[in-house]
């Protein structure tokens, strides 16, 4: 037996030695990730200080036509950064009256196109917002980037400034910053990548950092990459002492379940690059294999726990829902899935956002179409216990 294995062997690697070296172009370092799976937990205790969301089904109303939004509570009002044909514009709710302020538009492209804000507020009070910009045509001379602003009122806004710079077409592409502030008061913006591949097999999660608010920013590092694989769509949230990430997990063609899903990521208090990370599925009770869960968002309550947002299509055919579920102060175990928009809504919704208003009540913002409106709307709802 060991004289015919040590023969395998030895013919195996004649052969692998023969084979010519596969040529990519992949980051410089590498990151050590443990996926703990998505376990059945489903007799887990729930850790949430809220049970549940019940959704006014009936306060929907419209916003704008807007394709992708970000928003942040404000003191007393909910400031909202959205794109609408290639523009953006910003939009505020006070919250006592529930009247919406005009829109104003922020940024127009030249020769990009924004999409994909993200907004922070600082502890500071200062807001800073971060977009990506596409090429509208010109695929030669004009790149993907990362360009990020400043504003103290939310109405007046910095210049926006280059934070990262990719390639000139769709394989070299860099998409969906999410900015966090760090407890050294360092911002972040986590985005994904495409750049260091040029192949659009690949793609990971990198991050540039800002020392000065916002008006320079630091070389781009790699937070995550699995070789043959994509991660996408991160959306980065401080909890205690690390950054936790939700992102979309593209798998490859060896895999069985191929359809996106959410994972969590946990990043260090001062993520440096090289340490190790962990990853799981957000959800206590796992999803079927063919179910597809998209662009996920998080936002922190008063209590400490936190809400996730997402796109999913289960129980659908051939289209989403927005769906919110409750999480622990950890942003783990997810449960309680809620519909914003209601059980036997028939449109799809794309992913907006939700966070909390105002002690119980909490606000749902997604893109949908409804009687022949078709862009953002919101839904109220209140947290129970």
């Amino acid at each position: 037996m060991y004289g015919r294995d040590l023969l395998i062997l030895c013919l195996s690697s004649a052969f692998f030695s023969c084979q010519s070296p596969k040529q990519e172009v992949e980051p410089t370092k590498r990151i050590s990730i443990a996926f703990e799976g998505e376990k059945d937990t489903q007799k887990e205790v729930l850790r949430q200080s809220f049970k549940s969301i019940d959704w006014d089904v009936d306060s929907k109303n419209f916003i704008t036509a807007a394709n992708s939004v970000a928003g942040v509570k404000s003191e007393d009002r909910i400031l909202i950064v959205f794109e609408k044909n290639g523009f953006l514009y910003s939009k505020s709710l006070e919250i006592d009256s529930n009247t919406w302020s005009d829109e104003k538009k922020i940024v127009s492209p030249g020769d990009c196109a924004v999409s994909s804000p993200s907004i922070l507020k600082m502890k500071s009070g200062l807001l800073v917002c971060a977009y990506s910009e596409q090429p509208f045509e010109d695929f030669k001379s004009q790149h993907f980037t990362i360009k990020v602003m400043t504003s103290d009122d939310g109405v007046n806004w910095s210049e926006p400034v280059l934070a990262y710079k990719a390639g000139n077409n769709f394989k070299t592409a860099c998409w969906t910053p999410s900015l966090v502030e760090q407890p050294n008061g360092v911002l972040s913006v986590f985005f994904a990548d495409e750049f260091p591949y040029g192949s659009g097999m690949e793609q990971n999660i990198s991050r540039v950092k800002s020392a000065d608010t916002g008006k320079s920013w630091s070389d781009v590092e790699v937070v995550l990459f699995r070789p043959g694989s994509r991660d996408a769509e991160p959306c980065a949230i401080q909890i205690k002492d690390a950054v936790r990430l939700a992102l979309v997990r593209l798998t490859d063609s060896k895999k069985v379940d191929l359809s996106p899903k959410v994972e969590l990521v946990s990043l260090g208090k001062h993520f440096t690059t090289g340490e190790r990370v962990f990853r799981w599925r957000p959800f206590i009770r796992p999803l079927d294999f063919d179910v597809t869960v998209n662009a996920p968002k998080i936002s922190l309550l008063d209590t400490g726990d936190s809400l996730l947002s997402v796109e999913i299509d289960e129980g659908r055919k051939d289209s989403s829902e927005m769906a919110v579920y409750l999480g622990d102060k950890e942003s783990k175990y997810y449960s309680e899935k809620s519909l914003p928009f209601g059980e036997g809504f028939e449109s799809s919704v794309k992913n907006g956002f939700a966070l909390q208003v105002k002690g119980e009540q909490t606000v749902a913002f997604g893109m949908t179409e409804i009687e022949g409106k078709k862009g953002l709307w919101s839904v109220r709802g209140l947290l129970k216990k």
